[in-house]
């Protein structure tokens, strides 16, 4: 799927009701709301690839909407404008292996290597040239991960989490810092 141009309410590399072997969803110059890798309502996806270069977007996610389940996502993101958060699992559906996340001279808000109110099992954020906001290891309102891994390469950011931001729980974290500006670095999570 390569969303070149045009506004788009939310799109999906997999299918509504269904699951589709693997996915590739190009986020490069159009409009979107809420850009998933993987399928909406249910469906397995066993690999899911997003890449987002271009264009304005409001939240991205490596693996499904409401239900079904994404294996292993990936997430690229080096440019488009974001008004909300990057995630490398799902909005409510989980991530059954590992999400990696990596952006690259971008400007976000908050990064997530688990989903949203989703578990991942295993999730990797690497962080290159770029200026946000949060960057967590793990979920946010609610998800359990089992490991997380942060990479800061460079860049500019208020808060990096090992953790969970609002609920669930990360089991085992790991941060690396190589150069950048970071305000706080935090082994667990914020609230969670």
């Amino acid at each position: 799927v390569y969303l070149n141009g045009g506004i788009i309410g939310d799109a999906f590399g997999g299918g509504n009701n269904t699951g589709q072997k693997s996915t590739n969803i190009n986020l490069q110059g159009a409009q979107v709301t809420n850009l998933f890798g993987g399928s909406n309502i249910k469906g397995t996806v066993p690999s899911s690839l997003v890449n987002v270069t271009s264009g304005t977007v409001a939240n991205v996610f490596g693996g499904n909407n409401i239900g079904g389940t994404v294996t292993n996502s990936v997430v690229n993101y080096s440019g488009a404008t974001i008004t909300g958060d990057i995630y490398g699992g799902g909005k409510m559906a989980d991530v059954t292996s590992s999400s990696t996340v990596t952006l690259k001279d971008a400007t976000v808000n908050d990064v997530y290597g688990g989903g949203e109110q989703a578990s991942v099992d295993t999730t990797k954020v690497t962080i290159n040239g770029t200026t946000g906001d949060s960057v967590f290891g793990g979920s946010n309102v609610s998800g359990d991960v089992q490991t997380s891994e942060v990479l800061i390469n460079s860049g500019t950011l208020n808060n990096v989490y090992g953790g969970n931001n609002q609920g669930g729980s990360t089991s085992e974290t790991n941060i690396t810092v190589n150069d950048g500006t970071i305000g706080n670095v935090y082994g667990g999570g914020d609230n969670a």
